[in-house]
């Protein structure tokens, strides 16, 4: 009986969908693919123009996003204002994203303006964008060399700076994939009169992220356009230290040939040999000392040291700093942190054993009097987001503990580690401290 009522039930909404004319969802659809007859028994048999799929697109919205003239034109006749927007778009943005080009060129025609701008929407954080930027983001050249024979500004930027010439580079969907279609875009917005030195909002240029990005042909066009080596971007990145951090021996060779300065710090006094670090690479860095003589002594202006910059990276990297470099493993920084209590921060228990077994002291204190337990006690949470880390802590402070860690010690506000978790739902770690 009951699988009866559950067929009757089914047929009836089958009926009910395919009596009823074209829905929503199926218009927005047929808008989308170009259906300009479905789209138009819709519209005239009295269905609403403003009327949203779910994924809260208007009928027009669909087919600007499909690039279909024809119903475009269709709608904007039966009265639809050509200068709304969706999400903070205009139609001019929607159709840029549909790669037909001739859905640009009739709203160019109509009056659109090639630098419009977008509004932002909260989900997408796209505040700002221009048609071409958005091609960037595609890479798009037909799109882009059509907008540009427009009038589209080349050195236009987004709310946070990026240039056309940025977002193809760096934040294109096709950085990972497509190096031939990045130095493409490059070269034409750039023979259009991009500024190959224009940074954005962090201070990075072009040739900077093209570096980061490891895009060579892309560096060598650039320099030979004449983008400055030295150029400094966010905390003082340069190109250089960007082909550091990426382990690029060929790229970093290649800059200082050009003049660049392997041994200038960063904004936060570190040096590139510190950044060099985030590769990871022993034999990159086996190589990059030597070839610069980099001081392995040098500290930032916050008093850190190599080894608490390698602790931030793998287990390999602080074996190498400690094994081969024989850096100490209880210098302190500036706050009295060791490079153990950065491991303990960082809940990274290969690394505590490591660094205990290489004489670390487990009850060092920084300034604040907080030793490597507290700070794993303080680490403890419940997230909505994942499951809790009590078990982790757990076994990081155990280990301690076995190895000479104390845990009634206080720091200066008279708490020892136990009264960071007595309110926290972690009845083992709270017996295990006291």
């Amino acid at each position: 009986m009951r699988n009866a009522l559950i067929t009757l039930a089914i047929t009836l909404l089958a009926f009910c969908l395919h009596s009823c004319g074209p829905q929503k969802s199926e218009v927005h659809e047929a808008a989308y693919s170009g259906d300009i007859d479905k789209v138009k028994e819709y519209v005239e048999s009295g269905g609403p123009l403003d009327t949203l799929d779910l994924w809260e697109q208007t009928i027009i919205g669909n087919a600007l996003a499909g690039g279909q003239v024809e119903v475009i034109k269709y709608l904007l006749s039966r009265g639809i204002d050509e200068k709304g927007r969706d999400d903070g778009r205009a139609f001019i943005h929607r159709a840029v994203t549909s790669k037909k080009v001739e859905a640009v060129r009739f709203l160019v025609e109509r009056g659109a303006d090639v630098n419009s701008r977008t509004l932002g929407d909260p989900v997408l954080g796209d505040k700002g964008q221009t048609p071409l930027l958005l091609a960037a983001q595609e890479l798009d050249y037909p799109m882009a060399t059509y907008l540009i024979s427009k009038g589209a500004q080349v050195n236009i930027q987004d709310e946070y700076s990026n240039t056309p010439l940025i977002t193809a580079i760096f934040l294109s969907h096709g950085t990972d994939s497509n190096p031939a279609k990045i130095f493409q875009f490059v070269r034409l917005l750039v023979e259009h009169g991009a500024d190959i030195n224009q940074a954005d909002k962090k201070g990075s240029t072009p040739l900077a992220l093209a570096a980061l990005t490891e895009h060579q042909e892309v560096v060598d066009y650039l320099v030979q356009r004449g983008a400055d080596i030295n150029k400094r971007g966010e905390n003082g990145e340069t190109a250089f230290s960007y082909a550091a951090a990426e382990a690029n021996k060929s790229l970093c060779e290649y800059f200082i040939r050009l003049g660049a300065r392997p041994n200038d710090r960063l904004d936060d006094g570190s040096t590139v040999l510190m950044q060099a670090l985030r590769s990871d690479d022993i034999a990159f860095l086996r190589w990059l000392i030597p070839t610069y003589k980099y001081n392995i002594q040098d500290r930032d202006t916050s008093g850190q040291t190599l080894l608490m910059y390698a602790v931030n990276e793998s287990l390999a990297t602080t074996q190498f700093v400690v094994n081969e470099l024989k850096m100490d493993i209880n210098a302190r920084d500036a706050s009295g942190v060791t490079p153990l209590i950065i491991a303990a921060k960082n809940l990274e228990l290969d690394k505590i054993k490591f660094l205990v077994e290489k004489g670390s002291r487990v009850n060092a204190q920084d300034k604040d009097g907080l030793t490597p337990i507290m700070y794993i006690a303080q680490a403890a949470y419940v997230n909505d987001s994942g499951p809790p880390n009590d078990e982790a802590c757990h076994d990081a402070i155990k280990y301690l503990m076995e190895h000479g860690g104390r845990t009634h010690i206080k720091d200066k506000l008279g708490l020892s580690a136990v009264d960071y978790v007595k309110d926290k739902p972690f009845p083992g770690l709270i017996a295990l401290l006291k």
